[in-house]
């Protein structure tokens, strides 16, 4: 037997996409105010007035796609270059 759960699109998630909330964080991390120090983790959580738990969940995803960095204390966050190739749009596997 088989099922299906019909979900909005915004709540899809596709193995290895960008998600609205990851597309924010990254856009914010690439501004110029960022650049080069990178973000402290409540600065970038201000900055995109995400919720914890989605600011969180955004952010492990983020770094298990190699799209952002973290300094080995744990702050700042950087975005690497695969994640300003994502927000070019060099990459099809974007989530709307």
């Amino acid at each position: 037997e088989t099922s299906c759960v019909v979900l909005p699109s915004d709540l899809v998630i596709i193995a290895g996409s960008l998600s609205k909330n990851g597309r924010m964080i990254l856009e914010t991390l690439s501004l110029a105010v960022f650049q080069p120090a990178g973000a402290r983790g409540k600065q970038l959580m201000d900055s995109t007035t995400l919720g914890s738990s989605s600011f969180y969940s955004a952010i492990s995803q983020l770094k298990k796609d190699g799209l952002i960095r973290q300094d080995e204390k744990g702050d700042p966050f950087f975005i690497t270059d695969e994640g300003r190739k994502r927000l070019a749009g060099n990459d099809s596997n974007d989530s709307k």
